[in-house]
């Protein structure tokens, strides 16, 4: 607060600031913070990891491991479900259907179902490609996209 006093004998205005209650709201004021920071840094649950959240087109060998699993069909349906359910696009090519396509390693393996044929303790990480991602990739012919498997080697 501010008080303007004059003086008469000068003519002039002098400010000064009121002292009665400043102290006692930067001690209140101090204190408020106090507990908001510690509230915000002492949470009950951790806060998650970046390797607990999951890409929805990425599934690693760490994934995998923590789940029952046989194969890369099976941890892809398990795991990424939605990977299985892209939606089917109308084309003159062979993949008139909109297919997915599976390529192991970089090299095509055929579709969908051959998942089955991978071992799932083989499988370094899955990972879907949309139709655009993966003409980039592989050339023309994969209008459902492409779930390409990488091995350990």
């Amino acid at each position: 607060m501010v008080i303007f006093s004059r003086q008469s004998h000068r003519g002039t205005v002098v400010s000064r600031l009121r002292r009665h209650g400043v102290a006692k709201r930067s001690i209140c004021a101090a204190a408020i913070l106090a507990v908001a920071a510690t509230a915000c840094s002492s949470s009950s649950t951790p806060a998650p990891s970046t390797a607990s959240r999951s890409a929805p087109n990425l599934i690693t060998a760490d994934e995998i491991s923590r789940v029952s699993v046989q194969n890369a069909l099976e941890a892809v349906q398990k795991l990424r479900p939605a990977m299985l359910r892209r939606p089917n696009v109308a084309s003159q090519n062979a993949q008139s259907k909109g297919e997915l396509v599976v390529y192991v390693d970089n090299t095509r393996y055929g579709p969908v179902e051959n998942l089955s044929q991978i071992p799932a303790s083989s499988i370094a990480a899955v990972r879907y490609y949309t139709a655009s991602e993966s003409q980039m990739k592989w050339g023309s012919n994969h209008p459902g996209g492409v779930i390409e498997v990488m091995t350990k080697r």
